[in-house]
């Protein structure tokens, strides 16, 4: 069958974002080596005119809609902004000014994997760093660009090569004397290994019954993995960038054929690894008397740029999270211990870090406790002088906070929810079964193993890099099964590292395997097994997804998705755990009382 190629270099956007000098010549760069290897390609680049979120869809759809090619790869190169883990936006010409004009990647692979395709391929060499100011920080969740179609199966594989860690920038190479033009990092490593020039990512097989040497994308994982970061500190020790690549197939799916004699090249010239004397923000080169920057971040560090769920107020950076300094960690773990909420609450939810200054639930607002460290809901007022709990008939609660931002949360009965906050931002939520329900002596047994494993996990999630690659997955539903009772928060977390990796397989089995717990299904959870089934909306609590990147996720329920939802999204915050602002708050607020 034939292959397909779309390479998309946006060089300049419409907002407060530097021109990229590269990006053009990189994906001109890109959609010749496609055409050498005789794939279908169309390329879309903004030297003559802008780029459009619809001009990559119409090319994408035009190639899916032929229902004749077993592989697709999209490239780009230009501006990106995470909005959260797993929440890729790429900029189009028209974007910051027109918040439409943003390509959501993490749901444009999620409707990839209906359309059909065998194989799929992202190449992304852009940032993946926070917003740095309001337009930024504006934008709203983006377009797919891949179209919907049923679910049938088997689901293709789906291989993403992203050019830097979350948090962190990509780096645009200056001219130099092998070549005469700026470049991003990532592509001229990927071109390098891809036209044959690196011998560690070749191997031999027989395509299409004829012998020959092929790269497929396992090796090249590695080899970029090991190369990428070299290649930068040889331009300059200061110098950091790290890819994060997924890679889903295997032989004899390949990239790229080659001819016989392939042989190595020397990436980079010694010429230009004079090391700098200031930052990387600004790395400055003096040669030949002048003065001239050395490498250019494809999108500008201006100053620290600001952890997840913070504003556009920067107070710290994301590299040491990203790159897992200890102190970080250390610190993160300390603030995910730290709470107890069983001698508050039987049903509920407490607020450590950050105070709750109102609840509400379907049926209207709910009483908020407060003492000096914590603020606390009960929501099982057995106990009280009405002796009537209300707990059965409350599925979601909306929590604003003294930072004016709000989450909506599920209640699962016999559970309380911690919600643990770091500095201004949700860094996780914790259901425990209280004091005196049947599970709670199984968890109270092994504490000190299940807070070990909560705290492991909600660092990788926050770090963007909890996968199937993380330790403790092999057992699934043992992952987050602890005796006779479950976590719904590690089943959540589990879900999306299974979702990132095509496994939904996997999560209709956690699903199944808490209905049989008679335990409440996550709604998040609901909602990615539904995705690998082609299922209806699901209805469970609380009717929406609880971490950002589902919000990013529905796919084909984006067709049935309630009006309310739609709205909301628009006032995501960069967080983790979906936060929103005020307005976003008030319109969930009307939709949980207003809903059937």
């Amino acid at each position: 069958m034939s292959k397909a190629l779309i390479a998309i270099g946006v060089g300049t956007t419409d907002g407060s974002f530097p021109k990229l000098k590269g990006a053009v010549k990189d994906a001109r760069d890109f959609h010749a080596w496609g055409k050498s290897q005789g794939f279908d390609c169309t390329l879309l680049v903004d030297d003559r005119r802008k780029v459009r979120v619809a001009d990559v869809y119409e090319a994408i759809d035009g190639y899916v809609r032929q229902n004749t090619y077993s592989q697709i790869i999209v490239y780009f190169s230009g501006h990106g902004i995470l909005k959260a883990p797993d929440c890729e936006l790429w900029l189009m010409s028209g974007a910051p000014r027109n918040g439409n004009e943003v390509i959501n990647v993490q749901g444009s692979i999620i409707n990839a994997r209906s359309c059909g395709i065998e194989h799929v391929v992202l190449i992304s060499d852009a940032c993946r760093s926070l917003p740095t100011d309001m337009k930024g920080a504006a934008l709203n969740s983006g377009q797919e660009v891949f179209p919907y179609i049923a679910w049938r199966p088997p689901l293709p594989e789906v291989d993403v090569f992203y050019a830097t860690l979350p948090g962190d920038i990509a780096l645009e190479l200056p001219p130099d004397p092998t070549v005469a033009r700026d470049r991003g990092l990532l592509t001229q490593c990927l071109l390098a290994a891809l036209e044959g020039k690196v011998p560690q990512v070749i191997k031999s097989t027989d395509v299409n019954g004829v012998a020959g040497q092929i790269v497929p994308s396992r090796p090249l994982k590695a080899w970029l993995t090991s190369e990428l970061p070299l290649a930068a500190s040889d331009i300059s020790f200061k110098l950091q960038q790290h890819p994060d690549v997924r890679i889903e197939s295997d032989m004899p799916k390949y990239l790229s054929k080659l001819q016989e004699g392939a042989g190595a090249t020397k990436l980079f010239p010694s010429s230009v690894a004079t090391a700098p004397t200031c930052s990387t923000a600004h790395v400055m080169h003096q040669s030949a008397g002048k003065v001239r920057r050395l490498v250019a971040p494809r999108e500008p560090v201006r100053g620290p740029r600001p952890r997840f769920g913070q504003s556009v107020t920067v107070v710290t950076s994301t590299r040491a999270f990203a790159n897992g300094k200890a102190s970080q960690r250390d610190s993160i773990a300390r603030v995910f211990q730290a709470a107890n909420p069983a001698q508050y609450v039987r049903t509920g939810f407490v607020s450590q870090g950050g105070m709750i200054e109102y609840a509400m639930g379907e049926r209207g607002a709910i009483k908020v406790s407060s003492d000096t460290h914590h603020s606390w809901i009960e929501l099982d007022d057995a106990g009280t002088s009405t002796g009537t709990p209300r707990v059965a008939s409350i599925e979601r609660v909306a929590l604003r906070f003294s930072n004016g931002r709000g989450i909506v949360l599920a209640v699962f009965a016999g559970y309380v929810g911690t919600v643990v906050f770091d500095g201004d931002q949700i860094a996780t939520v914790n259901y425990t079964p209280t004091l005196g329900s049947a599970s709670f002596q199984e968890f109270a047994s092994r504490s000190a193993e299940i807070e070990v494993r909560r705290t492991q996990v909600a660092i990788a999630a926050q770090r963007g890099t909890f996968s199937l690659e993380s330790p403790g997955l092999e057992d699934a539903t043992g992952f987050v099964r602890i005796g006779e009772a479950v976590d719904p928060t590690l089943s959540i977390y589990l879900s999306y590292a299974h979702a990132r990796a095509g496994k939904f397989a996997v999560i209709h089995e956690v699903s199944e395997m808490l209905t049989k717990c008679s335990q409440p299904v996550p709604f998040d959870v609901a909602m990615l097994a539904a995705q690998g089934t082609g299922g209806a909306f699901p209805s469970d609590s609380p009717g929406m997804p609880m971490l950002t990147q589902g919000w990013l996720m529905f796919g084909g329920h984006e067709a049935v998705l309630p009006k309310p939802l739609s709205q909301a999204r628009q006032f995501l915050l960069p967080s983790l755990w979906a936060t929103f602002s005020p307005d976003g708050m008030s319109i969930l607020e009307r939709y949980i009382q207003t809903k059937d």
